[in-house]
């Protein structure tokens, strides 16, 4: 046996069948050097991994949380797979669950069972938090995109915008003006402007 093999047989059953369900066909070599130094010592361990090290696993989780206990298994109501990590947080609007993940894609749930609507490829990752304003929803990406959906099941995407800088924050809108932070500049648009957004 190989050493992701050895790696494997280490694991509780529990975990293996996880390994199962996800498809990996070999563990990692930072995965086996940590199951090896877990199972092979007795002194105490610090365990850090960055997504770098092969955590490329994301879900979007729905927990009723009026249950007791570990409610991450009994209260567990859907889970949706994500591309990969999110840094921001989900907006609802209508029975509609928005989220944005670092696998530069954009999705839109029904909040009640976690089914997909529809999944928009959008450049650059998501940092920011969507937000749902005016029927729209709006997302931010390090690449310097903005996006502006109709906040709704089906797919429309109403604008498209290059600022040419980074995005880290959710947009804010106040008195009908949308404000949007790039790493260099405040952006603020509304709705019959004659203003275009032109480069730095």
């Amino acid at each position: 046996m190989n050493s992701s093999q050895v790696a494997f047989q280490m694991l509780h059953p529990d975990v293996q069948r996880v390994v199962y369900r996800l498809g990996w066909s070999t563990l990692r070599p930072i995965q086996v050097a940590t199951i090896e130094a877990f199972y092979e010592s007795n002194a105490d361990l610090l365990l850090i991994s960055p997504t770098a090290s092969g955590k490329t696993e994301a879900w979007l989780k729905c927990i009723d949380a009026a249950k007791a206990g570990d409610i991450t298994t009994n209260g567990l109501i859907w889970s949706y797979p994500l591309q990969k990590h999110v840094l921001g947080t989900p907006a609802i609007s209508d029975g509609l669950i928005f989220i944005a993940d670092c696998g530069r894609a954009f999705h839109c749930l029904d909040a009640d069972t976690g089914k997909p609507y529809w999944t928009h490829e959008i450049i650059g990752e998501a940092w920011a938090s969507p937000l749902v304003a005016d029927g729209k929803v709006y997302v931010g990406t390090r690449s310097g995109n903005f996006y502006v959906f109709a906040a709704s099941k089906k797919e429309h995407l109403l604008a498209a915008l290059d600022l040419h800088d980074p995005i880290s924050s959710t947009a804010t809108a106040a008195n009908g003006v949308l404000y949007v932070a790039t790493m260099n500049h405040l952006y603020a648009l509304k709705q019959g402007s004659s203003s275009p957004v032109s480069p730095p």
